[in-house]
């Protein structure tokens, strides 16, 4: 990009990181992920910008140029940035940056900054990472256990699919803190079935793809079609016996009771063999459309 079509803000910082150390950025973007050696010298440069930047697009620019190897000695700058910070993009960033550098030895000096305006759908990684680190577990679980008690309420409230549980909650399932596991255990009935896959995820509960299936990677033949459909998970079982009626099939009993689901993956196919009337051969292909929604096809062999 050409400096005359760059703001005259930017523009001034460019041509100060060009004066200090003789290396000059196109943009302000160009910046992050340079190599550590010269990140080296252009950071102090930047630095002495922050305070002076009244736009908030420019600080966040300034900001993300900290990440990586090169940044770590600005932690504390960074955190001052962050307690300092009103704009909640800029504050993304900074936390974006920080967490690679949080540690078991920071981790306590990083906290209060960082606490005082989480956003769990965007930081939960850091708010998992400081659960992690005695200084800070007590105050970090909490913090987890009030981002599930939230999802209850809107799954409670008529929250399902992608609204009703987020990826924080997919990730939070993982920990083997005993708060949180108590926490799950109480949904592993639940009617929401992304809910229900984390809670039997927190309970240890593992589920392997029946032998009966293969995992096919790439789209199915559209020649070879005989029906297609995308269906709610609560609704496979239904589907299955609508099959299995309206082509005299056999379908896996996996796939009647809705167990299937929990294994479906969204970047491939499972595929089983299903008998048919007549010595006939169908191939049924499943896949996970979303966290709540199944494709389902089915093909002759």
């Amino acid at each position: 990009m050409d400096d005359a079509i760059l703001d005259p803000q930017e523009t001034a910082i460019l041509d100060s990181i060009e004066s200090e150390t003789g290396y000059r950025f196109p943009k302000l973007g160009a910046i992050p992920g340079i190599d550590t050696n010269i990140a080296a010298q252009v950071l102090p440069v930047l630095r002495q910008w922050v305070a002076r930047l009244d736009r908030p697009n420019f600080r966040g620019g300034v900001y993300a140029c900290f990440v990586g190897l090169a940044g770590r000695p600005y932690f504390g700058d960074l955190l001052a940035w962050l307690a300092q910070e009103t704009d909640t993009i800029n504050q993304g960033i900074l936390k974006e940056v920080l967490t690679p550098m949080v540690t078991r030895q920071n981790a306590g000096l990083a906290w209060p900054a960082i606490r005082k305006c989480i956003n769990m759908n965007m930081d939960f990684k850091l708010v998992i990472k400081l659960a992690n680190f005695p200084a800070t577990r007590e105050e970090a679980v909490q913090a987890l256990l009030g981002h599930l008690e939230d999802e209850e309420k809107r799954i409670a409230e008529g929250g399902r699919g992608r609204k009703g549980v987020s990826s924080a909650t997919q990730a939070i399932c993982r920990m083997r803190e005993p708060s949180i596991r108590d926490w799950f255990r109480r949904w592993e009935a639940s009617p929401d079935p992304k809910l229900r896959e984390c809670a039997l995820r927190a309970a240890g509960i593992l589920f392997t793809i029946p032998k009966c299936f293969r995992k096919v990677r790439g789209a199915v033949d559209p020649t070879k079609q005989v029906y297609s459909t995308e269906v709610d998970s609560d609704d496979l079982g239904s589907a299955a016996q609508k099959l299995e009626a309206d082509y005299g099939i056999q379908v896996p009993p996996e796939v009647r009771s809705g167990e299937i689901f929990r294994v479906l993956p969204e970047t491939s196919w499972l595929v089983c063999q299903c008998p048919g009337p007549y010595d006939t051969r169908f191939d049924l292909w499943l896949r996970r459309e979303d966290v709540s929604t199944v494709e389902m096809w089915l093909q002759t062999t």
